[in-house]
């Protein structure tokens, strides 16, 4: 009977040594993975960075049985990655390889008490990196699954030549899973509408020191976007912190100062939730440049909410398996900022906008857990391995 339990233990021994060999391996692959694409400096605009970046992607799954895609929009580079020849997988998994511009120092990922730091460590090469590493895992048998990978070079400003352009072809999933969002374990029940106005108000010109014999753009333009503020500034109720906001970005105008401006300009970007529609707010902001003279609105971007309903099977099945893989209890939230998920619920194709812990996105010292990053992806394998075979 000692023998025996004996003889019991050392395999046990021998399988926990394994598999904390394995997983150590696999958590090397990971963090060097998500170095590696830190590194491509995918500012947006730079689409020779985002297609060099895109092409390290497609060269590491090089010899596994997939399919790849090119695409292109205005420029804009973008590579769609399937197990099965289709442009509608079972499971889709959605990342955006565009940054906002971060310091030289930034590009340079290092790791810190259990975090590893970079230029959109977070937002979001964490989940390509993370979905990278499930079709390596998967190998050879990717053909037993139906799964994609699309990863687009223009989230940060718009999505529009992205992912947009590819729902346009045709694209769509069973599933789309996009860990830009739904932070800290958190599905992303709904996101706001994004719409950005450009603002212009015409004056006449005239001296500096004789101001009556013109009009001045910028004082007139100031005093619209003071009544425009006030006016949303009735969104917010009591005990409310998920209202429709708007921001003025940016504001133009004059040339010299002993010259009254005859032209002024600013951005204004509105967030509105879901009760609202992008016509909505249009409206709403024309009404009021109505109120004034040389006043004019003109609609730069404009993208609708994000809807998830998660007592859809296939969160379900999300939720059980981090429970029982990770012991993490998954939560729900609502998003203040918009994502590329808006263009796949549009089309009502259900959209999984999770990620796990991290911080400083769109910041210097921008950041992800380690730890947690490799329970995120233990999960999200598992979760495709239930899910996505053919």
């Amino acid at each position: 009977m000692r023998k025996l339990f004996a003889g019991i233990f050392v395999v046990c021994y021998l399988l926990c040594f394994l598999w904390s060999g394995l997983w150590a391996q696999t958590k090397d692959e990971l963090v060097h993975d998500l170095s590696t694409l830190i590194k491509f400096q995918t500012v947006t605009r730079d689409n020779e960075a985002n297609r060099v970046a895109m092409e390290w992607v497609v060269e590491e799954l090089a010899g596994l049985p997939v399919h790849v895609q090119w695409y292109e929009s205005k420029e804009f580079p973008s590579v769609v990655i399937t197990s099965q020849k289709t442009i509608w997988p079972k499971i889709l998994l959605a990342g955006h390889m565009d940054v906002v511009p971060g310091t030289e120092e930034s590009f340079h990922p290092r790791v810190e008490d259990g975090r590893l730091i970079g230029r959109g460590a977070y937002d979001m090469k964490m989940g390509i990196a993370a979905s990278l590493n499930i079709f390596k895992a998967l190998g050879d048998d990717l053909n037993k699954y139906d799964v994609g990978l699309m990863l687009t070079a223009d989230e940060e400003i718009g999505g529009f030549n992205g992912v947009k352009y590819l729902v346009e072809q045709g694209y769509g999933a069973g599933i789309v899973v996009m860990p830009d969002g739904g932070f800290d374990w958190n599905f992303e029940t709904q996101a706001k509408g994004v719409l950005w106005l450009e603002v212009t108000a015409e004056g006449k010109s005239a001296h500096g020191s004789r101001t009556w014999l013109g009009e001045n753009a910028i004082l007139k333009l100031a005093r619209f976007l003071i009544v425009l503020e006030e006016d949303f500034a009735t969104e917010k109720e009591p005990g409310d912190d998920y209202y429709t906001t708007v921001n003025i970005g940016t504001i133009e105008g004059g040339k010299a100062t002993n010259q009254v401006p005859d032209l002024a300009m600013a951005t204004v970007d509105i967030r509105y939730t879901p009760k609202y529609t992008s016509d909505d707010m249009l409206a709403r902001v024309v009404r009021k440049a109505e109120l004034f003279d040389g006043i004019s609105v003109q609609e730069k971007i404009s993208g609708g909410s994000h809807f998830a309903d998660t007592s859809n099977p296939l969160f379900v099945s999300f939720v059980a398996i981090a429970q029982e893989v990770a012991g993490i209890e998954v939560g729900e939230t609502k998003s203040h900022g918009a994502s590329d998920a808006r263009f796949f619920s549009g089309q009502k194709i259900p959209t999984m906008v999770i990620a796990g812990k991290g911080g400083n996105h769109h910041a210097e010292g921008e950041w992800v857990d380690i730890a947690d990053y490799e329970q995120f992806y233990r999960v999200l394998l598992a979760w495709v391995k239930e899910n996505g075979r053919k």
